[in-house]
């Protein structure tokens, strides 16, 4: 099962973030899987307005370490950001129950 919840929020009249979390629970995904999938997410929602953009997920290694990934400026850099990282990130590791969430 995995379940995937896609939010607005209007932080002020002129700024709005977007929100998309990802949550698997006994689906085997690998981490670059998730992150693209956090990745396409944003992308539904990107627009103009924002300046930064990022994820948080679970550690690497599967602990109770959150990854955190930020970049200034559109999606396309935090994606390009993302894949400069990883093997830092562990992109082929495998993880049946994990939990994601990106933000702009």
């Amino acid at each position: 099962q995995h379940y995937i919840l896609s939010l607005k929020l209007l932080i002020s009249v002129r700024k709005m973030c977007g929100i998309f979390a990802y949550l698997n629970h006994l689906t085997p995904k690998t981490r670059s899987e998730i992150l693209d999938l956090l990745i396409k997410g944003l992308k539904r929602l990107e627009y103009r307005g924002y300046d930064s953009a990022g994820v948080g997920i679970d550690g690497a290694a599967g602990n109770s370490q959150i990854s955190l990934v930020k970049s200034t400026g559109k999606v396309k850099l935090l994606e390009e950001r993302i894949h400069s990282m990883k093997d830092d990130l562990n992109f082929d590791g495998v993880h049946t129950v994990h939990v994601g969430i990106a933000h702009t």
